[in-house]
């Protein structure tokens, strides 16, 4: 994509931005609140500053809502779960993000702005049609609890939210790149607290990081994969002053990873890793690599004896773990195809089944499962196509690639853990593919643009908005029309 000239930006030129610097202090300064409000220090107090946080975000997202968006990054990596006015289970983002959809909402009506176009539209419809319609059958006619069918709804809904938040209030590749790094900042975050829970309980043999209150050393695992192969995406792509902020923030990601003692993670990691590598052949990722094995060495015996035990489930030795996942997969399959098409209900079976593709099965029955593969392999499919279209610019095919890359690792993950279910993974996964999509309709744009520029422009102009193009930098602030 060299030859194509710099796109307009999709809002206005007189609008208002935030520099970099003030989202990112905005972000340390609501990650540590948040550090400081889990169990810790216990959550009785906590209420007080939810609250006044709550009303310095919500006025300042209406001037901005980029930082609100922020905001709910860092409330998604590093929230605990609690309990709120008898609510169960409530995190952080649960309060943020209906108050960012209504600040949006009503720009958004004001403005008369149109949608950003996706081609995930209809698989999340049908997603949506196939558990609404399957649980009111299993409500009337089985025993499916309809509150608890209605809570998993609303969260399902609440992930798809979020990929439509984020497609549609950021606008402009400076945008996507400022939200790139704050993915990987939030998740160092998670990663630094991790590494303080060890240091603080972890002087046992056979501590396992467990993450926030009320998450899974399983399902934390994989949030630090997919984030790791994020930063791996934009390592292969990048350019030699950004190499030592990516291996430090890789070396320092290894270690928290190791220590949830997942198997399962351990293994999509090197999955995404070896994915990565196939997708751009960079030679530099044989630098993480090489910090894996070192960090093999160094981590504590236990670590290694945990990850040794991945080849017994080839050579018939199982730990007991992977035996009880399959013992639930051969309960809960053979109830699958009871109700083949429609399946049992969303939300059933939630608890019991550690792996994404036989709930989906199981809730949602073959129709649910085809479309949740639509979705996930159209999220692919455009994500390669970015990486390789996007290649003069370092930030967007770097992050595409580590995209792709994280997302084949979630998809391994999946065989043993409910991936694309959980809070903690799904939530960045559709913040990233908002992400993703931004960046793919602002290509698809510059290509509608190339045909008009090559009959109408002048020489010269082509050839400057050539050169222009071919810098890192990105887009010029001053393009023309600015509309969307």
């Amino acid at each position: 994509m060299q030859g194509l000239p710099p796109a307009a930006p999709f809002t206005a030129s007189d609008r208002p931005t935030v520099p970099l610097v003030f989202l990112a202090a905005i972000c340390c300064l609501i990650g540590v609140w948040s550090i400081y409000a889990t169990d810790l220090l216990g959550d009785d107090w906590q209420y007080f500053p939810l609250t006044i946080a709550a009303g310095m975000l919500g006025f300042i997202s209406l001037f901005e809502l980029r930082v609100g968006l922020a905001v709910l990054l860092l409330a998604i990596g590093l929230s605990p779960e609690f309990t709120l006015f008898g609510i169960p289970n409530f995190r952080y983002e649960d309060a943020v993000l209906p108050l960012l959809l209504m600040i949006w909402a009503s720009q958004h009506v004001i403005k008369r702005s149109r949608l950003q176009s996706t081609d995930l539209k209809r698989p999340l419809l049908i997603i949506v049609f196939v558990a609404s319609i399957s649980s009111l059958n299993n409500y009337l006619y089985s025993d499916l609890d309809l509150m608890q069918a209605l809570l998993y709804l609303g969260k399902n809904i609440e992930y798809y939210l979020i990929f439509l938040l984020v497609l549609n209030a950021l606008h402009s590749r400076q945008d996507a790149k400022g939200f790139i790094f704050l993915m990987l900042l939030a998740s160092l975050l998670v990663g630094i607290f991790g590494l303080t829970q060890w240091s603080l309980y972890g002087g046992a043999d056979g501590y396992r990081l467990p993450g926030p209150s009320g998450e899974t050393a399983n399902i934390l695992g994989g949030y630090y994969v997919f984030h790791i192969c994020l930063a791996l995406g934009l390592l292969a792509h990048s350019r030699p002053k950004m190499r030592p902020i990516l291996l430090i923030y890789l070396a320092i990601m290894m270690l928290p990873v190791a220590l949830t003692l997942s198997r399962t993670s351990f293994v999509a990691l090197l999955i995404g890793v070896g994915t990565i590598w196939l997708a751009s052949r960079s030679a530099l990722l044989g630098i993480p690599i090489l910090m894996m094995i070192c960090a093999a060495i160094f981590v504590p015996d236990y670590v290694t004896e945990r990850f040794s035990t991945v080849m017994g489930i080839f050579s018939g030795d199982s730990p007991s773990s992977w035996s009880a996942r399959v013992d639930g997969w051969n309960h809960y399959i053979p109830a699958a195809l009871e109700r083949p098409f429609f399946g049992h209900g969303i939300g059933s079976g939630t608890h019991a089944v550690d792996n994404e593709y036989v709930l989906q099965l199981y809730n949602l029955g073959f129709i649910g499962l085809g479309a949740f593969l639509w979705l996930i392999f159209s999220c692919l499919k455009t994500s390669f196509r970015l990486q390789k279209a996007a290649s003069g610019d370092i930030w967007i095919s770097g992050f595409a690639l580590g995209y792709f890359g994280g997302t084949v690792s979630l998809l391994a993950h999946s065989i043993g853990a409910t991936t694309f279910t959980t809070i903690r993974t799904t939530e960045p996964f559709f913040f990233a593919t908002g992400i993703l999509y931004l960046c793919w309709n602002q290509h698809r744009k510059r290509e509608e643009e190339r045909p008009q520029l090559s009959n109408d422009a002048p020489l010269t102009t082509i050839s400057s908005s050539v050169k222009d193009w071919s810098k890192p930098q990105g887009y010029s602030g001053s393009s023309a029309s600015g509309g969307r």
